[in-house]
């Protein structure tokens, strides 16, 4: 069968492109990306080596609505990285589409549909809301990692930027001050595009996670250390004809017959 490029898969260890510096990062092996937290071992494992699943009908309405909702709102390159800072200390409210994140400190990363920030004081107030045809508990859990990474003045906006010669560079900045002790508030909406309503969620509160923050952070925290094992996996060519319920994820190979077996940790 003839393979196509979708089918490609990267061989070796899982190295995050989201910027042109990650290289440098201490999380460059390391780094998760919100949209792989609630996926399945083998969606997870195929996505962060570069597959993509092949856009359908039902994907491109999807699209349709997600760009009419947001179309009034500009993107980080349009209103540029000096007037978002100067901007937040003049106490603006800054509303952003398609707001590509990242924070070193907890190695996570994430591109959020809808970014609200605004500075009062020491009061740093963020609203993120991600947009989505239906509602499904999974999402809450890629809505809590855009949550975790606006929780600290370590997080980073991601933009495009040119260098001398012309060539795009993606870089990344802090619009903080580190070392200023910000009150954070952290809310997060689900929004559903087919039922046009919302679901809000407190997250952070003067610094403090609610109850629900502390909730899913804790098992987001989990899942996130369990995606980083599987980065390590050294990979070949998976088709999609391939991937049966018979077909078990192995340690050499991406895919083997012979059911895993499973040690019980003794501590």
């Amino acid at each position: 069968m003839r393979r196509t490029a979708a089918d490609k898969i990267v061989k070796g260890q899982v190295m995050c492109r989201f910027r042109s510096d990650c290289v440098g990062c201490n999380n460059y092996f390391s780094c998760v990306f919100c949209s792989g937290i609630s996926k399945d071992i083998s969606e997870y494992i195929l996505q962060s080596r570069g597959y993509k699943k092949p856009v359908n009908a039902a994907m491109l309405k999807g699209l349709e609505k997600h760009k009419e909702y947001l179309q009034d709102f500009p993107t980080i390159e349009e209103l540029g990285i000096d007037n978002i800072r100067n901007n937040l200390v003049a106490g603006k409210e800054i509303i952003i589409q398609e707001a590509r994140l990242c924070n070193r400190l907890w190695g996570i990363r994430g591109v959020a549909d809808l970014l609200e920030m605004k500075l009062e004081g020491n009061n740093f107030h963020v609203h993120i809301t991600e947009l989505k045809n239906i509602y499904w508990k999974q999402y809450l859990f890629q809505l809590a990692g855009y949550a975790l990474i606006m929780s600290n003045s370590g997080f980073e906006l991601v933009f495009d930027t040119k260098t001398k010669t012309g060539k795009r560079r993606v870089s990344g900045a802090p619009v903080l001050s580190s070392g200023v002790p910000y009150n954070f508030n952290v809310k997060t909406t689900l929004f559903s595009t087919s039922k046009n309503r919302g679901f809000s969620m407190e997250w952070m509160k003067d610094g403090k996670m609610s109850k629900f923050g502390f909730g899913i952070t804790n098992a987001l925290q989990q899942k996130m250390k369990e995606k980083r094992l599987y980065h390590k996996m050294y990979l070949t060519n998976i088709n999609k004809e391939e991937r049966t319920r018979q077909m078990f994820l192995g340690r050499m190979k991406p895919l083997v017959k012979t059911k895993p077996k499973v040690y019980k940790v003794v501590k």
